[in-house]
This record gives C-alpha cells, structure tokens and sequence, in this order.
C-alpha cells in the first residue's frame, strides 16, 4: 500500500534517514498527506532512480507492499504499545494489525546520546546508526508483505528466524555504506552510559525474546512459551532488581539463541533434541521453582513426591522421542563442561568423553559452540540457564542409576534450588536507586525468596557486596526478613 512517517519533532530525521537509505535518490519525495492515517502523518512517495538495494526494500514498501507501514521517530524514553521500552532495543517493530497497518518506532536519540552498538564476527562491537536501525525495521515490514515472515495473534511465528532475514539484509546496506558488517546474532545495545537492555536492531515487539522455546513448539502462543513468559513477566521482572537482571540476561542470550532457533527450524530434528535436552528440563525446573517459592518449601515431603513425579514423567518422554535416559549423567557432564568453558573463558566442547549416542553427542558439542561465541561475563545465562539444567539433569542422573531413593534425590534437590536461588548474581541490584531498595527487597521477600534460608543468603552476600556505601542498607535487609543478627557472611 504506502509507507507514512509521523509528523513530530523528529520527522525531518526520519526523512533524512530514508534518503540515506535509498542513497541519496531524488525519486524520494512526500505529498505532505497521511490521508490513510490522519493529518499528523506524511505519505513517503518513491520512484527510483538509482539502483540501490536500500532502494529496492522503500520501493517495495511504498509501491507494492499489501500493508500501510507507518514509521514513529521517537526518543529513548518511549515505550510501545505491548509496554516494550525502545531503549536499548533501538527499534521495534511490530506484527501486521487488524487494519492491515504495521508500526515501527526508533529510537533518534541513540540511548540518550550514549550510542548503540551491535557486534561484528569477531565480537567487536561496531556503531548502530540512524538510518541502520531505521532500515533493519523496515526490512521486517518487507518480509510481512512479501510472506515470508508470518505472524499468529499479533506475535511473529519465528522471531529467531526473522531477525536472521533482517540481518541479512542489513549486512548488504551496510556494504552499500561502507560500514563493518554485522554478526547473525540479535545483539548489542547501548554504549557504556545508557544502561539499556539488549538490542541491536529492533526486532518485534515484545518484553524479551524466547527464541529457543518459540522455536521448539512452533509459536510464541504455545501453552509452554506462555508458561515461561508468565514466570519471567508476572513474578520475577516486577521490581527494579528483576527487569535489570533481564536486561543483562537477554545482552548475553540474545547473543546466541537465534543461531540455535535458526538451526532448529532448518533441521526437525535438531529441534526435537534441543527441546528434549535444554527446554523441557529447563521447563520443568522453574515450574518446581515455581511450587517451591509459592509455598510449597513448607511441606517438604508433598513437595518431594512433586519432585520424583515430574522427574519420572520427563524420563518417560525421553523414551517417547527415541532417547536414552540412561546417558543423564554423561548429558549433566557436557552441560557442566559448557559452564566451565565460560566461567574461564575457554573453549570446550564439554565433556572429555563423547555421549555414547554420536547424534546427542553431535548436538551437545554444536550446543556448546553456540553459547561460547558470546561475549561478556556471561554469569547471567550460566545462573539462569546452565546451573539449572546441571541440576535436573543430575537428578535425572542419580534417579536411574538406582542408588538412590526418590527421597534422597528430592531431598539433594530442593537443596541444591534453594542454594542456586540465593546465589542469584548481584550485578543487577548495584543499578537499583537507594530509594527503590527497600521496595524491591520487600517485593523479592515476599514473591520470590519466600525461603528464610534464602534470604539470609542472599542478604549477607548483598552486604558484602554494597561493603557499607548504601546508608542503612543492614537496617533494610533485616526489617525485609533477609538477614538475622547472628550468621557467617558467605562470599558473593
């Protein structure tokens, strides 16, 4: 149909981006008219002159798209319609609506002046200009129009996917440029000053991407897609401490799961085993984490049958989709090779010794190289995902060698968790204000650390942390139930 940009303050920007994009053609012009959207927005005409792949993507939109695309030049402190914050995002783009309209937004500002970055092969981090971010949006609005990106209820079909096209095509404007080519990882954000999230070009709409859970059952609708967005959103990303924490998580798993998402959708069944080795477990952890913080720590013997259950249905699974569970122990050992690797920085493929089915095996090593070509400290996806798959796979383990009971197992389990859940990484609270503290702390007391020996964990390693610099700090953390007046400080 036609491509409109929003009559604000940062029109001329916008504009100014386009004909950057289009190299500087003379055939872009405007009609001074948004009759389709309203007076406040202008209609983008475009007869080329010059042959330009940037050309061809506004060629495409403006005269043959099947959907209105309307562009919003906006600053940092705008947040979408979903509730997405642009910054440290860049951009966003969002699904085809009912009316046929797709809507993009961009943040002009740069992070507030800080700059936003992305990465190149190597992991360098190379500059996100305007008209980059600007294009890398509309590249998601071409693929809409010409199908073959997809969305189902206002969400994209495969986010991972669809950020690899976007890439893609943003590598040969960059070439048009003359600017450093761009890695196929959705990563980056804001220079060092802007404290945003994790970006590097847009992308849909959305609070975080769950690219590998999208992509292994086929929808981010998906009942266990929805599961996991309703933990991360509606229990541990409501305080200060809990949307920082995501914001460096996703810096860091942004960095490789559209890689895996991508190979997951080449190959049927790379997805099945990535999905039996790494989803479901890490499913069915944080629904017993779940049950565990809500209450169910007070009685521990229910919960420890709660435990056995979910580990012998998850094993019954296993055997449904052809695999072993008898390799529990050599699976807990690739994981906790691929932990090592990061905690020291080195490459590893996991374990010394191969799975003894060549195809797990295969699958663990290619696992392992995606999740090293990260950059960073990387301690968020080795709390958030790695230590957690290590213990479920470890009591997956211990339950078929036989020489445990399922008490024993349950037991070194829920010991394990409530250890794990106290040993959260501090990074993210030194970016609360003082004056949000002692909510946060009483939100996280009451919702997620309901546990008192977690707390007292949590809180001794806090004030290790802080070493006296936030006033009164002891006096919050005891009135918020996280430390007594007796106890051995433990080391963060």
């Amino acid at each position: 149909m036609s491509l409109f940009v929003f009559n604000n303050a940062f029109l001329s920007n916008v504009e100014t981006d386009l004909f950057t994009i289009v190299a500087q053609d003379g055939g872009l012009g405007d009609n001074n008219t948004g009759a389709d959207l309203g007076s406040n927005y202008i209609q983008i005409m475009y007869q080329p002159t010059l042959n330009s792949f940037g050309g061809q993507i506004v060629d495409a939109i403006v005269n043959h798209s099947p959907y209105t695309v309307a562009v919003v030049g906006v600053d940092s402190t705008f947040v979408g319609p979903d509730g997405t914050p642009v910054k440290g995002k860049a951009g966003l783009t969002y699904c085809p609506d009912a009316a046929g309209q797709i809507w993009i937004f961009y943040d002009l500002s740069q992070c507030a002046g800080a700059g936003y970055y992305t990465l190149d092969g190597a992991n360098n981090k190379i500059d996100l200009p305007n008209p980059v971010v600007l294009f890398h949006e509309l590249s998601h609005a071409y693929h809409y129009g010409v199908g073959d990106a997809t969305c189902t209820n206002g969400a994209p079909n495969n986010p991972g996917l669809y950020e690899v096209q976007a890439i893609n095509d943003e590598n040969l404007l960059r070439a048009e440029l003359g600017l450093p080519q761009r890695a196929l990882v959705y990563a980056g954000g804001c220079r060092a000053g802007g404290s945003g999230g994790s970006g590097g070009g847009g992308g849909s709409g959305g609070g975080g991407s769950c690219f590998i859970v999208t992509a292994a059952y086929g929808s981010p609708n998906a009942p266990e897609v929805n599961r996991m967005r309703m933990v991360r959103d509606g229990l541990l990303r409501r305080s200060f401490f809990g949307e920082e924490f995501f914001a460096r998580f996703y810096q860091e798993y942004d960095q490789f799961s559209p890689r895996i998402a991508t190979e997951m959708e080449l190959s049927p069944r790379f997805r099945i085993l990535i999905t039996k080795l790494t989803v479901e477990p890490l499913l069915e952890y944080f629904k017993l984490l779940q049950s565990y913080i809500a209450g169910a720590w007070q009685n521990p013997e229910l919960f420890e049958d709660f435990i056995v259950q979910s580990i012998q249905e998850f094993v019954v699974r296993l055997s449904e989709a052809g695999i072993d569970s008898g390799q529990a122990a050599q699976i807990q050992g690739s994981v906790c090779g691929i932990a090592k690797s990061l905690e020291n920085r080195i490459l590893s493929e996991g374990p010394s010794s191969e799975l003894s089915d060549p195809e797990i095996d295969a699958v663990c090593k290619q696992l392992a190289q995606f999740i090293q070509s990260s950059t960073g400290t990387r301690v968020h996806i080795l709390w958030a995902l790695l230590r957690p798959l290590e213990m479920f796979w470890g009591a997956v383990a211990r339950a078929q060698s036989g020489g445990y009971t399922g008490r024993e197992i349950a037991s070194e389990f829920v010991a394990a968790m409530a250890d794990w859940l106290g040993h959260v990484p501090l990074e993210a609270f030194s970016c609360v204000r003082p004056n949000h503290a002692e909510t946060d702390l009483r939100y996280l007391s009451e919702k997620i650390m309901t546990v008192p020996s977690v707390r007292h964990t949590f809180g001794w390693r806090l004030l290790l942390w802080y070493q006296g610099t936030v006033p009164h700090l002891d006096e919050i953390l005891r009135s918020s139930g996280f430390c007594e007046s007796t106890g051995n400080a433990e080391e963060g």
